[in-house]
This record gives C-alpha cells, sequence and structure tokens, in this order.
C-alpha cells in the first residue's frame, strides 16, 4: 500500500470513530495495523482502537489496547495511551 492510500484509509478509520461507528473504526484501524505495523500511522491506529473501546465503555479492553501502543517505533501517542490507562 502506498503512502497516499494508506493515510486516506486512516481518515476513513477517523472518519469511522468521529462518526461514533466504533466497531468500524476498530476494523480499518486494525487492517491498517496489519498491512503496515511499522508504518507511519501504527501507533496512532492503535490508540484509536484504545479510544474506541473507551467510547463504547468497554475500558477493560481499552486498557490492553492502549497498552499495545508504546510497543510500535514510531511512537508520539504512549503519553496519551498512559493517562487513558490511568482514565480507564
Amino acid at each position: 500500500m502506498n503512502k497516499r492510500d494508506y493515510r486516506r484509509q486512516y481518515n476513513a478509520a477517523l472518519n469511522k470513530y468521529f462518526q461514533r461507528d466504533y466497531p468500524s473504526a476498530i476494523k480499518l484501524f486494525r487492517k491498517l495495523i496489519k498491512a503496515n505495523p511499522e508504518g507511519i500511522y501504527a501507533d496512532n491506529c492503535q490508540y484509536w482502537i484504545g479510544e474506541s473501546y473507551y467510547s463504547m465503555e468497554n475500558y477493560q479492553q481499552a486498557i490492553e489496547e492502549f497498552s499495545k501502543v508504546s510497543s510500535f517505533p514510531e511512537n508520539n501517542k504512549a503519553d496519551h495511551a498512559l493517562f487513558k490507562i490511568g482514565m480507564s
């Protein structure tokens, strides 16, 4: 997948999140991580999976998903994820 398509699909997944279609957002974010686990947005995808579960009030699953964020090589969401773990 080229960078343009990756960014387009990332934006589509974010739109699903903001439309409160959390299950679809999770599915799209997981697809992006699987397609490019070391991609520039992989940690963001993982973070938004956690946010989706948090928004569905599934706090235990949110904690599990937020805990995975720091394992990605490109990592600008680790602090946010740690905060959300505390909030969960």
